[in-house]
């Protein structure tokens, strides 16, 4: 299996899951788009992974950014119209704040706790594409009837039981007994290159993307070991998640 390769585009607006609801980070670099290229890009993100953050509460990360009025009335808007309520502005520039009272927002000081800037995708186990910046870390039992969904991948540490669902916009990682159905690549573009790794792999079903097929027929525990599925020549295939150790 390969890693993750190339040259991925840098995201400018990323989003993570807290304690508190979805955070959406504006990128604030030197090198970072213009607002308007920004707003474009936030447009395209949510029209992508609508149904994971329908009804979400969330806070807008800016940075180190000098955002106007006008600006975060438009983003406050855009979010409502996927059904996503603005709760509070996270920045630390004077005039964002200011900008942030005139049009009624909540202001929160930038903090390790809350915010956290977009890195590159990682590997973290034989080759495993992992985006960190937007991951959902899980460490928990999905029981039957239970169900995880996430814009970007998801690392359960736990088991999935029969019965139990997890669909992620990319891929998805399970520390533990996979014997429930999993849909990985489910954005359209975090489909590409998206897997399903688990150390006890025997999943009923499970989905990258738009193609589908069964899970092992055998129930015999001793058959099962650490697997990867993933998309090679316009089929799901499943190989040994550790072969090259």
């Amino acid at each position: 299996m390969s890693a993750a390769g190339g040259n991925k585009k840098r995201e400018s607006v990323t989003f993570k899951g807290t304690g508190g609801g979805l955070l959406i980070r504006l990128r604030d670099e030197a090198d970072a788009p213009v607002m308007a290229d920004m707003l474009e890009e936030l447009e395209t993100r949510l029209k992508q992974s609508a149904k994971f953050f329908k009804n979400a509460q969330a806070s807008l990360d800016l940075g180190k950014r000098e955002v106007e009025a006008a600006d975060l009335e438009t983003m406050r808007e855009m979010l409502a119209r996927y059904e996503i309520r603005l709760d509070s502005v996270v920045s630390g520039v004077n005039a964002t704040r200011s900008a942030a009272r005139q049009v009624g927002l909540p202001i929160r000081l930038p903090s390790p706790a809350t915010t956290r800037p977009p890195v590159a995708s990682e590997t973290i186990a034989a080759g495993f594409p992992f985006d960190s910046a937007e991951a959902l870390f899980v460490q928990r039992t999905l029981r039957s009837g239970q169900k995880i969904e996430h814009h970007s991948d998801v690392c359960l540490i736990g088991d999935v039981n029969p019965g139990a669902e997890i669909i992620a916009g990319g891929s998805v990682l399970v520390w533990g007994v996979l014997r429930g159905m999993v849909h990985a690549g489910a954005v359209e573009d975090k489909a590409n290159g998206a897997m399903i790794c688990a150390m006890w792999f025997a999943p009923t079903q499970i989905r990258i993307g738009e193609l589908v097929t069964r899970g092992p027929a055998t129930t015999n525990a001793v058959d099962f070991k650490p697997e990867t599925a993933l998309v090679r020549e316009g089929r799901i295939v499943v190989e040994p998640w550790m072969r090259r150790k």
